[in-house]
């Protein structure tokens, strides 16, 4: 498993959460690949981070799905950069800002478990959209991880069916995918050793 570095140089029938703050924790990171952003005329390599909302749980009697907390995702350019969105939420998720050592690379592995309250707004279609990250107020703390971990990183195929079918047509498009597969599939045959990440409610970055 190679790691998902950042540095400083780098649809569903449910109801929508509303917009509000809500405890949360983060059980997924998914490298999507790097791709030319036709709106800002520049390449840029984005990760998806995801969280579960353990307070929010799914109301669909007959479904799989029901009781299970609510999942949001947010997709960010993988930089450290001073003006990066991913640095200003990672230094208000750590409640510290990064020493210059730790802007030449952070791991997101890291984030994997670590409990945090996500600010939430809602579009004018009626999306909820993550549009911070911060940590936990002093003394409050988040139910354990429901949601299995989720961790892709272009160097390990073994999980790719579990990804949802609408972020595997992301991945698809990456620079990085198509230097592996062109426009195939993956066989399998890219596998790394499963990793185990702790469940607690320290922040472990």
């Amino acid at each position: 498993m190679s790691p998902i570095i950042a540095s400083e140089g780098s649809g569903t029938n449910f109801k929508q959460v509303e917009a509000g703050t809500y405890p949360a924790r983060c059980y997924g990171v998914i490298l999507l690949g790097t791709t030319y952003d036709e709106m800002y005329k520049k390449t840029q390599t984005r990760v998806m981070l995801q969280f579960e909302l353990p307070s929010e749980t799914i109301d669909a009697p007959d479904t799989d799905l029901h009781g299970q907390p609510y999942s949001l995702s947010k997709f960010v350019t993988l930089s450290l950069h001073e003006k990066a969105t991913l640095r200003a939420d990672l230094e208000r998720w750590r409640n510290k800002p990064f020493t210059q050592e730790e802007l030449k690379g952070f791991d997101l592995k890291n984030v994997i478990g670590a409990p945090c309250m996500l600010s939430v707004t809602v579009s004018e279609s009626g999306r909820s959209k993550i549009s911070s990250i911060s940590a936990l107020p002093k003394g409050m703390s988040v139910l354990p991880q429901i949601n299995p971990v989720r961790y892709f990183d272009l160097s390990d195929f073994t999980y790719w069916d579990d990804l949802p079918e609408g972020i595997r047509k992301i991945i698809k498009k990456s620079d990085e995918y198509r230097n592996l597969f062109g426009d195939g599939e993956p066989n399998g045959s890219a596998r790394n050793d499963h990793v185990d990440f702790d469940d607690d409610d320290t922040i472990p970055f």
